[in-house]
């Protein structure tokens, strides 16, 4: 196979000795000469590898490092072999510029290569034998090539678990459904008992493709144009015989096509995927309402996620139970606590437990209770370091000890910060092929993974590992986004780097929130708590910063504020006992933020001021100062003291202005513009808020200004669509952040909205949407503001019996927010004005007058003593314009 061939004539379509051979056949000459170049030929080309590249070239061009990835051959060997079939003439090789593959992403030449056959065959006649060869027309030189479909569902092992997932995934009939997890969790596993169990009822047809990074446009459409014509349907591929080139055209005739196979569409390790069409056409049939479509990743396919009509299921470890029934479908009997402390060793990775498994039931000795657990943790770490060790180079083992500080899919600008900076980049490279091929590393595209039980049991063997933490760290920290703060700050705790953290969090942890990663973050705090210990003094710190932002996450999330109340206690412990005053403040703020979201305004008020008071004494730290000064203005507002609000919300404003920081004078002035809105002054409150200049990317300040802009607006008569669009856009972006206390108050508001316009439909949908989510938060005000919207929609639909009983739910929901209080009020009153008890109604509204009044909300208080003037007229104006007098 590795014989020369000596070069052809010139390429046309009877130079080539396969076309030479045809001609001399047909004519009936076949000498022996021409025997031998047959003999070669035919050797060539039924080579398993030649044929296997000349199979893959039929789909779609592709260069010599594509193809390797794809067959899993050396790149050189590929290449050798593309020469001698270009020598035949069978593949014709062009220089085309690549801009990806390099480090600093400048342009690449390589040689892409084309076959310029459609089909090779053999023919034994009256005329002898030849090799004839369906060649492809020069306008079609670019066409597309269907390829032999081949069933690529794999095997379900030992299924157990995931019934919830299952259930979910079986009751979507369209749309796109991700499952995610980490390498071995078993989202393949569960994506192919779905489609088993669909074969096998009989209800769906499955087509199933598992991406490589090599995978084309071309080479995805004809495996599903393969796939139709098994099913019956040669539409597709009579587009593509015929040299069709329109890739909306193509997606849409393979979409019709998958829809009338009644097929369920699986996209196996889209991970992998490099080829923006592919990802284009997966988004094309997420948005068919008649196509069901499902991919499996490592990672969030954030760009899929544009598609409104997409659920994640991200798969976790097994539960102890789960674990259970596991090692029971396996034929092992083992006691139930020893069962659990293997699956918390493991963390109930469903690998790591077929690894014990196996063990387990080819073992013929007896293993006691203690040697089983001792096993577990061997199997996942102890054995593979040593197989490692005594496997790998010296050079390949340190660079899997460095990946091995990662946690995430690794860039190469981020692998070349944590190795020798003398390495030159062509051996650095020539070393992660070499991992490549060991199975230890796999490529994401242009990342790079380790398994994550071999990173673990690298890790494990690394001598230096809190030198490779900080580094990891340090290159995390530059890049200034929310996810990449979040690898920075676990590298740091791993590092022992407390200052470093401290630093990074101060203004991280407010960047993590805004772009939507508190739920990993959580995660990541609750990971971390294992690696401290409280006998030391420097892991003690540690743990009570960790503990803090596990509390702040706890908030946020707006979940276990008991918790979170019990682990901030625990952070002040060790602030007091090590005199960390910063800690100390820390926790007394977030602990106030919890006390204010369960409606204990005075509890709130204390922490705040307790933290100013120990920040202050012994340390100049403006930035915390500044944001327990304007905390302690929020709670001013809910106490009803608006004139001492904005005093300390314009203290706090000048912090900020004095240390220049645009991110934070933002923020404040838009608290300042709710303050005045909270006061009744409207114009000066759409002043402020037009100031505010939000940072590009901040979620969280985004959504607060949107909705600020949309309440303020929705006092004015003329300007209440312009309003709705406003918390339109807060409302998308709180689904977008997954903000779910902050989306209920804002859908709420805007309900309130919708009944005050007439637009009584949309507001009953969203009410039903905002009733759905209601159970899940324990906060008070946002509960009692549904109940104001639900009052509104009562009172516009004529049932204002209804609407009375919804005010008084509000009234004791919100009784620990005074200005609150007063809104309820002045609700009751219109309630009893249009009822016709006057009586009722005055006596309301005169008390909803002394609150403003008292408060300093004297623009509220105005609105009401003008309502009260009119009193006698309300039962006239009807429910709509009765509303729209409202606040």
């Amino acid at each position: 196979m590795d014989q020369k061939i000596s070069e052809g004539p010139p390429y046309g379509r009877e130079s080539s000795p396969v076309g030479a051979i045809a001609k001399e056949a047909r004519s009936g000459a076949l000498t022996t000469q021409d025997l031998g170049e047959f003999s070669k030929t035919l050797k060539v080309i039924s080579n398993p590898l030649n044929a296997a590249i000349l199979s893959a070239l039929m789909g779609s061009s592709s260069y010599p490092r594509e193809l390797a990835l794809r067959l899993g051959r050396r790149e050189s060997h590929v290449s050798e072999r593309l020469r001698q079939l270009e020598r035949l003439k069978l593949v014709r090789g062009t220089w085309q510029s690549l801009d990806r593959g390099t480090r600093d992403h400048t342009p690449k030449n390589v040689k892409s290569y084309t076959s310029t056959v459609n089909a090779l065959k053999i023919v034994i006649d009256a005329n002898g034998a030849r090799l004839e060869a369906e060649e492809r027309a020069p306008e079609h030189a670019n066409s597309l090539i269907v390829q032999p479909h081949e069933a690529e569902i794999p095997p379900a092992p030992v299924f157990v678990g995931r019934e919830s997932e299952l259930a979910a995934l079986r009751e979507r009939k369209e749309g796109i459904a991700v499952i995610v997890g980490l390498p071995g969790i078993g989202k393949t596993t569960l994506a192919s008992h779905l489609a088993n169990r669909l074969l096998l009822e009989n209800e769906n047809s499955v087509f199933w493709h598992s991406l490589r990074e090599s995978d084309s446009f071309g080479y995805v459409i004809a495996r599903i144009a393969s796939f139709l014509e098994r099913q019956g349907s040669s539409e597709l591929t009579g587009l593509i015989r015929m040299g069709a080139k329109n890739e909306t055209v193509l997606m849409n005739v393979a979409i019709d096509g998958l829809v009338k196979a009644r097929a369920l569409a699986v996209f196996d390790d889209y991970h992998y995927c490099r080829d923006r069409r592919v990802t284009q056409l997966i988004q094309r049939m997420g948005e068919s309402r008649r196509l069901y479509t499902l991919v499996v990743c490592r990672t969030r396919p954030i760009e899929l996620y544009t598609n409104t009509n997409v659920r994640e299921f991200a798969l976790l470890g097994y539960s102890d139970s789960e674990a259970r029934l596991f090692f029971q479908s396996s034929g092992i009997s083992l006691p139930p606590e020893e069962i659990v402390r293997i699956n918390q060793d493991l963390g109930g990775h469903p690998l790591a437990l077929s690894l014990v498994a196996a063990k387990l039931t080819s073992d013929e000795k007896s293993i006691h209770n203690q040697e089983i657990l001792g096993f577990a943790k061997t199997a996942t770490k102890e054995q593979i370091s040593k197989w490692l060790q005594n496997t790998l180079s010296e050079e390949l083992l340190g660079l899997l000890l460095a990946l091995s500080a990662f946690r995430e899919p690794v860039s190469y600008e981020a692998l070349r910060r944590v190795t020798d900076s003398n390495l030159r980049d062509q051996v650095l490279l020539n070393r992660v092929a070499a991992l490549v091929r060991l199975g230890l590393l796999t490529r994401m595209g242009e990342r790079l993974v380790v398994h994550d039980l071999v990173r673990e049991a690298a890790h494990e063997i690394s001598p230096f590992p809190t030198v490779l933490h900080k580094k990891v760290a340090e290159y995390y920290s530059e890049l200034k986004d929310g996810r990449s703060t979040l690898s920075a700050f676990y590298h740091y705790a791993l590092a022992r780097d407390t200052e470093a953290l401290v630093r990074l969090a101060t203004r991280g942890c407010l960047r993590i929130s805004e772009e939507g990663y508190l739920e990993p973050f959580l995660h990541i705090t609750e990971e971390l708590l294992g690696s401290f210990s409280l006998a030391n003094e420097g892991d003690a710190r540690l743990r009570g910063w960790v503990q803090l932002y596990r509390a702040f996450s706890l908030q946020r999330l707006d979940r276990q504020r008991g918790l979170a109340l019990r682990v901030l206690k625990e952070a002040e412990a060790v602030a007091r006992a090590i005199g960390d005053q910063a800690l100390e403040a820390n926790a007394n703020l977030i602990a106030g933020y919890i006390w204010r979201d369960l409606g204990n305004i005075s509890r709130a008020v204390k922490s705040y001021r307790l933290g100013l008071k120990t920040i202050t004494a012994k340390s100049e730290n403006l930035i915390l100062i500044a944001w327990l000064t304007s905390a302690l203005a929020d709670s001013m507002v809910w106490e009803g003291r608006l004139e001492k609000a904005i005093a300390l919300e314009a203290e706090a404003l000048k912090i900020y202005e004095k240390l220049g920081d645009t991110r934070d004078i933002a923020g404040f002035t838009i608290s300042l513009g709710v303050d005045y809105y909270m006061q009744g002054d409207y114009a000066r409150a759409l002043h402020c808020l037009q100031r505010a200049k939000v940072p590009p990317q901040n979620w969280t300040m985004s959504i607060y200004l949107e909705a600020a802009k949309g309440l303020v607006l929705g006092r004015f008569p003329r300007r209440r669509r312009e309003a709705i669009e406003h918390l339109d856009t807060a409302v998308k972006i709180c689904e977008k952040t997954a903000d779910r206390l902050t989306y209920l108050e804002i859908l709420s508001e805007r309900i309130i909205l919708r009944a005050k316009t007439g637009d009584i439909v949309e507001a009953k949908k969203e009410l039903a949407l905002a009733k759905g989510l209601s159970p899940q938060t324990e906060r008070k005000y946002s509960l009692g503001v549904l109940e104001l919207a639900d009052a509104a929609i009562r009172v516009l639909e004529g049932d204002l019996g209804e609407s009375k009983k919804c005010l008084v739910k509000a009234g004791h929901l919100l009784s620990s927010d005074t200005l609150s209080v007063g809104r309820v009020l002045w609700w009751k009153g219109m309630v009893d004005a249009l009822m016709g008890n006057s009586v009722g109604s005055y006596g309301h509204l005169r008390k909803a007058r002394q609150i403003f009044r008292k408060t300093g909300a004297t623009g509220h208080a105005e609105e009401v003593d003008e309502l009260m003037r009119n009193l006698p007229e309300l039962p006239n104006l009807g429910p709509k314009r009765a509303l729209e007098l409202l606040w």
